[in-house]
């Protein structure tokens, strides 16, 4: 587990425990496709949990496979990011390891 939910909440997260978990372990999924299973063999240090703190709470925002962008609840209007999940998902781990050879085959 690269994030326990302690620190999650100490980063600020507000998801309840259960919604963290599933959350979190799409997350690290993700985290180990874009790093190649690379970060599995150490310990997590802080670049890591940060970029799960911020994977899990893009993860938290998505709806029907867009990011929302606003919501609007007198008129029920939700507006959308233009991006893709994928390219958001990815932008984030880049942000964190573009400076390794962690993202690299």
């Amino acid at each position: 587990m690269y994030l326990s939910y302690f620190e999650y909440q100490n980063y600020g997260g507000m998801l309840e425990n259960t919604a963290f978990n599933r959350l979190n372990s799409r997350a690290e999924k993700i985290l180990d496709t874009f790093t190649f299973d690379r970060l599995k063999e150490k310990a997590p240090d802080e670049n890591t949990k940060l970029c799960m703190f911020e994977l899990i709470e893009n993860l938290s925002k998505l709806d029907n496979g867009r990011a929302i962008k606003s919501v609007s609840n007198d008129g029920v209007s939700i507006s959308y990011e233009d991006k893709s999940n994928f390219d958001v998902l990815k932008q984030i781990v880049y942000d964190f390891f573009a400076d390794t050879d962690l993202m690299s085959q």
